[in-house]
């Protein structure tokens, strides 16, 4: 028999996707018999302004579990990931864990097929899914996603393959080390890689988003992807003393080679416009690496006041789901 699965949601004004959403999951989990093993949805309501809430609330299935999550106000996908693993993982519940989107971009489907990798391969202890393809996004946005896990891959030690989404499923002992991690500032993807747990990936074609827009803005993205790099590693920060560094051998070669235009070639040195860009580029790159400092900085701010990352307003009968527990 199957192991009992349970389906991790962060949803954001998803009214008019959750239901579609839920039917594909019963078509997918019948054709499966995962549900003879009991499975459960943890759909978490990241402070949506629409119905989304209320659509949850009416979802029933007589072999399908349904729990929710409703956050204050909109936290974050990161705290609305966190909040369901956290409810999964402090209500005792065994089996599968799997993260899914609620916009119909990561394809229920998949499912069947993860289940199949865990089972028939006890050393691989997470399987995430991959996009090949982004037809129906946004050129520019395509092509900035695929420089930052470039650069993301560059800057870190952990390795991101490009197109990998939070779509994924996870064994216990995976569940059990990412709910326990006591960071407030997440970057899930990161996370499952700096772990180290092996994992396998399977590749699939984009779907677009089927009803409504991406709660994602393009400002948004590029924060949460320099949160992203700066969550892994240091090497922004030497980088920054790299460049002043090398500024600083630079001005002093520069300062020579007037001096000996002056003073053995005796020669008049020109060049104000030259002066006035090396001084706008050293204040820029000045900036710059002060702006990377504070960066850090803030996030040092942002743990050490130990706030939790979201707050609960209601949730159905769980035995705890507490951020503090």
């Amino acid at each position: 028999m199957i192991r009992s699965l349970n389906i991790v949601i962060p949803c954001h004004n998803e009214e008019k996707n959750i239901p579609n959403l839920f039917n594909e999951i019963i078509l997918a989990l019948e054709q499966m018999g995962v549900q003879r093993g009991g499975t459960t949805l943890f759909f978490v309501d990241d402070g949506s302004t629409d119905k989304t809430l209320d659509v949850i609330k009416d979802l029933k299935h007589e072999k399908l579990k349904v729990e929710y999550i409703s956050f204050t106000r909109n936290f974050g996908k990161e705290a609305a990931i966190l909040a369901g693993l956290k409810a999964v993982y402090l209500n005792g519940a065994s089996g599968y864990t799997c993260i899914m989107d609620a916009d119909l971009q990561d394809p229920p489907e998949l499912l069947d097929e993860m289940i199949n990798i865990l089972e028939l391969n006890p050393d691989i202890d997470c399987v995430g899914a991959r996009r090949i393809t982004r037809t129906g996004e946004n050129i520019v946005r395509s092509l900035c996603a695929s420089i930052y896990y470039k650069l993301y891959n560059l800057l870190t030690d952990t390795e991101l393959p490009e197109g990998v989404r939070d779509y994924r499923m996870m064994r216990e002992n995976v569940l059990r080390t990412l709910v326990t991690l006591p960071e407030t500032s997440r970057f899930s993807k990161g996370l499952f890689a700096w772990m180290g747990y092996t994992t396998y990936y399977i590749e699939y074609k984009n779907n677009e988003r089927k009803n409504g827009d991406s709660a994602w803005s393009f400002h948004g993205l590029i924060k949460y992807g320099i949160e992203g790099i700066v969550s892994f590693s240091p090497k922004p920060l030497e980088l920054s003393v790299l460049i002043g560094g090398g500024s600083c051998v630079l001005s002093l070669l520069m300062i020579g080679c007037f001096l000996y235009q002056k003073y053995v070639c005796h020669s008049l040195v020109q060049g104000y416009a030259m002066i006035v860009c090396l001084i706008l580029a050293l204040g820029g790159l000045q900036l710059l690496c002060i702006g990377l400092l504070g960066i850090y900085m803030a996030r040092i701010f942002s743990e050490i006041k130990q706030r939790p990352m979201y707050v609960i307003k209601e949730h159905t009968k769980l035995d705890s789901i507490d951020e503090k527990e």
